[in-house]
């Protein structure tokens, strides 16, 4: 259901109008834990921040 989530989103041309600065490491660990990962581990190396709009990253 994500991959189609994101084609719609594509699809759509919706720009994003509002960004935040977010941490790589934070916004990964957040979207980690949104999905079965089964014995799978996140490793996140770099915590470098970026702009985005939280919710289209996630």
């Amino acid at each position: 259901m994500f991959v189609r989530d994101v084609l719609t989103l594509a699809r759509e041309g919706k720009t994003v109008e509002e960004t935040e600065m977010l941490d790589l490491s934070t916004v990964a660990r957040e979207a980690w834990g949104t999905v079965a990962t089964a014995d799978a581990t996140l490793t996140v190396v770099s915590g470098d921040e970026f702009p985005a709009d939280r919710s289209k990253l996630l």
